[in-house]
């Protein structure tokens, strides 16, 4: 916007906006009328606005270090407890401090991780310990035989060769159980699936384990008027059930009852014993490696803890799951699910 001012000689004098005076017949030289007084107030303007521009600046870069200083923090937090668990401190957590809420879910990301990551590795190292005991027991049971001939406190005979013998299938089915639970669990468990019937299979299971369960005074009950079948690995499937059964056998009192149904497109195959039963805030463990309900169980008398977990990497393989629950014959019920085929 312009304006006009009347000068000292009669000339008007032009104010532009931007602050540019000029005369109204501008030679080049100095405009006609500009007195000292105008170029006083001129040069106190630009002085003012200099020194808002300066406080400005400042204000700005106040701000801009107290804001960065605040979004720093819990990001130099986070750095340092990362390099805290890169040097293979599980323990270290990163704190979650209130501000920003993207930070402090990055935080609580970072410690859940951190958590996770301490578990696994908790978990690893007992499932090593847990691997050298059962170990060490068949080991040590054929170490002592084996130094007891040497020394001549027994004579070598089919009795001795036959305990030498079940020691070494107990390792031999250890080591094949780590090594299915091991693969199964990365998913790198090689599935041969075929046709087969799930009710089928179940009648061959009881039929192998009849002996062994008249040998523990328990009666083996099958209940599957109606074929289910399956798209899946008949030698893995058959797996499944003989670890439930084989369970259900260490703790039954004198009754096992395999059930086959089916609902929809799923089948399910219960396996139900007449024995304690499991507390409910145990049935998700018992399907954890190497845990046994009752601690004082050995491999003798409570098998290796691997059975039920090897039925759940099972059941997951093939598109399943099985899960514990309390049962009708008063004990236990496991219960597998499988999809039945197309």
């Amino acid at each position: 916007m312009n304006g006009v001012v009347r000068g000292a000689g009669g000339n008007d004098i032009v104010i532009e906006a931007g602050a540019r005076v000029r005369g109204r017949d501008d030679s080049g030289g100095p405009p006609r009328g500009f007195t000292p007084r105008t170029q006083d107030f001129l040069e106190n303007i630009q002085r003012n606005l200099l020194q808002v521009g300066l406080l400005a600046a400042a204000a700005s870069a106040l701000l801009a270090f107290v804001l960065s200083r605040r979004l720093a923090r819990p990001i130099l937090a986070v750095s340092a407890a990362a390099a805290g668990l890169a040097r293979g401190d599980l323990s270290v957590r990163a704190p979650v401090l209130s501000g920003e809420r993207e930070l402090a879910e990055l935080a609580g990301n970072f410690n859940e991780m951190a958590a996770n990551l301490q578990r696994l590795e908790n978990e690893r190292r007992q499932a090593v310990a847990d691997i050298a005991h059962e170990l060490r027991t068949p080991l040590a049971i054929m170490q002592a035989r084996l130094d007891a001939l040497e020394d001549g406190v027994y004579t070598l005979s089919p009795e001795q060769v036959a305990l030498l013998s079940q020691q070494t299938q107990q390792l031999t089915r250890l080591v094949d159980d780590l090594r299915t639970l091991t693969l199964a669990e990365a998913g790198r468990l090689r599935l041969q699936p075929g046709a087969l019937d799930l009710a089928a299979l179940s009648a061959g299971v009881v039929r192998d384990l009849t002996d062994r369960a008249g040998a523990r005074g328990v009666t083996l009950q099958l209940n599957a008027p109606h074929p289910a079948p399956l798209h899946a690995d008949a030698g893995r499937v058959r797996q499944i059930a003989v670890n439930l059964l084989e369970n259900a056998l260490q703790h039954a009192c004198s009754r096992v009852q395999i059930s086959v149904e089916t609902s929809g497109a799923q089948a399910w195959l219960h396996v139900d014993d007449d024995g304690p039963g499991i507390p409910e805030p145990s049935r998700e463990a018992v399907f954890t490696r190497f845990t046994r309900l009752d601690s004082s169980r050995t491999r003798g008398t409570g098998g290796s803890g691997l059975g039920l977990a090897i039925v759940q990497e099972l059941a997951h393989a093939h598109g399943g799951e099985a899960r514990a629950e309390r049962g009708p014959l008063g004990g236990a019920r496991f219960t597998v699910r499988l999809p039945l085929s197309g």
